[in-house]
């Protein structure tokens, strides 16, 4: 079974338990994550340039 026909038949199997609105809220809460991606990365990496510019000055 290819990723495909695997992610189909799990959307299938969902709707015909869950029906297609508690598919779609199910699938909306574990789906996605939290936060803000975009921010954490800058801060994360803001702080490692500094830790690496650090070094540099040694």
């Amino acid at each position: 079974m290819t990723s495909r026909e695997l992610r189909e038949k799990g959307y299938h199997i969902l709707v015909s338990h869950l029906g297609q609105v508690d598919a779609i809220r199910f699938l909306q809460q574990m789906g996605w994550g939290h936060g803000d991606y975009t921010q954490e990365r800058g801060e994360i990496l803001n702080s490692v340039t500094r830790v690496l510019a650090g070094f540099a000055e040694d």
